[in-house]
């Protein structure tokens, strides 16, 4: 069950992280780099790769419930995408 979930949960994620990235890359790095900007498409490949590097898409123990993997993978998920662009809005508005 975990398993379904998780393989269901990796395109929302995606899209999710690349959107976040896409913000984050346009209010950060075109103005203060010079950079072009990025999209949604390219966020997802980028986002893919920095988790395919730094991070594990999925923890898969025996003992955890499927509540707790539910629980977790909307923490992953939305929450913490969520924090990050909040945060970088906050911090967009108050440098820029």
């Amino acid at each position: 069950m975990q398993l379904i979930l998780a393989l269901l949960l990796i395109p929302f994620s995606a899209v999710v992280n690349s959107y976040v990235l896409q913000c984050l890359w346009d209010w950060f790095l075109v103005p203060g780099l010079h950079m072009m900007p990025i999209s949604i498409g390219t966020g997802v490949g980028i986002s893919m790769v920095v988790q395919y590097l730094f991070k594990h898409l999925v923890n898969l123990k025996d003992e955890s419930t499927t509540a707790e993997f539910i629980a977790s993978a909307f923490v992953h998920t939305v929450i913490f995408p969520t924090v990050f662009l909040v945060l970088g809005k906050i911090f967009q508005l108050w440098l820029m």
